[in-house]
C-alpha cells in the first residue's frame, strides 16, 4: 500500500522502493508518536509517505538513507536529473499556485510546514471535519493541476 501511494506520486519504481523503505525506517523511529485514537496505522504510514515524497521532490540533493554512499560521498547530479527536477519543481509550483488561496494555505500548512490536520484546525479555528474535507478537495485540485501540467 505504501509503495503504491509513493509510486503514484513519483512514477519511478526504484525511487518508490527506496522511499517506501525510508517510510518504514521513519515509522520505526517515530513509533511512540503513533496515536491510534488519532487514526489508523495505514493512514499514519501514508501520511509519512506523502511528506517524504514531497520532501524528496522539493530537494534535488536529498539522499535516502538506503541510497547513501560510503564516507558521506554525494552522488554526482546529472544534467538530465537537473532538467527533470527543474520541470517537476516548476509543475508543482504552478499546480500549487493554481489553487484558491484557502486551498493553497492548507497545502502549505500540511505539506510544507508538516502540520497535522488537528493543528491546522486549531490554527485556523475551524472544525477538524471541515479541514479534512477542504484538504481532500485541495488535494484533488492539486492532482488535477499536476495531471494537466504533465500532458
Amino acid at each position: 500500500m505504501v509503495r503504491g501511494v509513493i509510486l503514484q506520486m513519483v512514477h519511478d519504481a526504484s525511487v518508490a522502493d527506496d522511499l517506501a523503505q525510508e517510510v518504514f525506517l521513519r515509522a520505526m523511529e517515530r513509533r511512540n508518536q503513533f496515536d491510534q485514537s488519532q487514526g489508523h496505522l495505514p493512514q499514519w504510514l501514508t501520511g509519512i509517505a506523502k511528506h517524504l515524497v514531497l520532501d524528496y521532490l522539493k530537494s534535488p540533493g536529498r539522499r535516502l538513507r538506503s541510497a547513501q554512499l560510503p564516507d558521506g560521498a554525494a552522488p554526482e547530479p546529472t544534467v538530465e536529473h537537473a532538467l527533470v527536477k527543474s520541470a517537476e519543481d516548476r509543475a508543482l509550483r504552478l499546480a500549487v499556485d493554481s489553487l484558491r488561496p484557502a486551498q493553497r494555505q492548507l497545502i502549505q500548512l500540511a505539506y510544507f510546514q508538516e502540520l497535522p490536520q488537528t493543528a491546522i484546525a486549531e490554527q485556523l479555528r475551524r472544525p477538524l471535519g471541515t479541514i479534512k474535507g477542504r484538504m481532500r478537495s485541495a488535494l484533488r485540485q492539486l492532482r488535477q493541476a499536476l495531471d494537466r501540467e504533465q500532458r
